[in-house]
């Protein structure tokens, strides 16, 4: 499989490393803090310095090798790396300069690299870290992957560290972009659903009491996070909840694997005048048949605001059982938030169907 010469983000561009990227090349990969979680050699001569950085240019300018230089406003800011592959499944490996810290970048590289991999055909994309590298974990994470069932223990630097994997799969869009209910249909979204979603749900403070997310009260911030939602969903399970008949959207859903075979939703928001009607219900039994019976999850989080009455007695009219809580800050206001985290088990769910 070959891949693009150069792949354009955001703020960042992947492309192949150049001759004058040589200096800002060997300050990263001699940068203690890269070293302590990115495993590069140590040089004892400029030579070796030197043949190091053209070997990594050169197997950059392949169009059969994943390896790029990461560049913002044409610096060189970081590198990205196929590790291992095979036809389906490909191992990322990724640093960022200690100045870019913080930056996001990251992310943005991670996260455009894996929609580019899956545009290629590959079906997962994974990538590891030092247990301790708790903000690398973190990037992986942000961009959908879920930890994986996989250790390994590697000696570096005369430690030894706990190696743990986090993966992505490619979501099969054909088979799982609209799911069908009775009154709604989960869906992509749509370029002019700005409109129903800045009325129903972004701007509506008896649904965004509710959300995590902050709020979002005019159009123009409307149509910019309808667009950040319409690229989300190509690598997510993410819907914009419709009214079966007219295909108004009236709010969102979504599920994501959180470690493997494990699912969880992302957040359930319904537009007020569409509350108490059973479209809740809907919501999750959807959710639910597509996690356990099309993705085959072992088990199923749902967490809500411990005041969100409605939201409790959803969970229990599923037979959800108590997990855990956990206290939080809510970052667009800095509320603080008690959150209830229950779960239904494979076994539970399928004996719920028999009844």
């Amino acid at each position: 499989m070959q891949r693009k010469e150069k792949i354009i983000s955001n703020r960042i561009l992947l492309m192949p490393l150049r001759d004058i990227d040589y200096i800002p090349m060997m300050e990263m990969v001699k940068d203690d803090k890269i070293k302590e979680t990115y495993m590069l050699p140590d040089f004892s001569k400029i030579d070796e310095e030197a043949s190091f950085f053209h070997h990594l240019k050169e197997l950059s300018s392949s169009l059969t090798k994943f390896i790029y230089g990461i560049y913002y406003n044409d610096l060189l800011v970081g590198f990205i790396n196929e590790v291992d592959k095979n036809e389906r499944e490909i191992e990322l490996g990724y640093f960022i300069s200690p100045k870019y810290s913080c930056s996001g970048f990251a992310t943005e590289a991670l996260g455009v690299a894996i929609d580019h991999l899956f545009e290629m055909g590959y079906s997962m994309v994974y990538a590891s870290c030092f247990e301790e590298n708790i903000a690398s974990a973190k990037v992986m994470q942000k961009c959908g992957m879920f930890l994986l069932n996989r250790k390994d223990t590697i000696e570096y630097r005369g430690k030894v560290h706990n190696c743990i994997y986090y993966g992505i799969r490619k979501i099969e869009k054909e088979k799982y972009e609209t799911l069908i209910g009775d009154k709604i249909i989960l869906r992509a979204a749509k370029k002019l659903d700005y409109s129903s979603m800045l009325k129903n749900v972004w701007g509506d403070i008896d649904v965004y009491k509710w959300m995590l997310y902050a709020p979002t009260l005019d159009e123009e911030d409307a149509i910019k996070r309808n667009e950040r939602f319409i690229l989300f969903q190509k690598n997510h399970y993410a819907y914009y909840i419709a009214l079966k008949d007219s295909n108004l959207a009236i709010g969102l859903c979504g599920i994501r694997e959180y470690e493997e075979g494990r699912f969880e939703e992302t957040g359930i928001c319904i537009g007020k005048e569409y509350q108490g009607i059973g479209i809740g219900k809907e919501v999750v039994s959807l959710l639910l048949d597509l996690s356990f019976d099309k993705l085959m999850a072992k088990d199923f989080r749902y967490g809500y605001f411990h005041d969100n009455i409605k939201s409790m007695k959803l969970a229990q009219s599923f037979q959800f059982t108590y997990d855990h809580e956990t206290l939080l800050i809510r970052p667009w206001d800095k509320e603080k938030k008690r959150i209830t985290i229950c779960i239904l088990k494979k076994e539970d769910y399928e004996k719920s169907l028999k009844k």
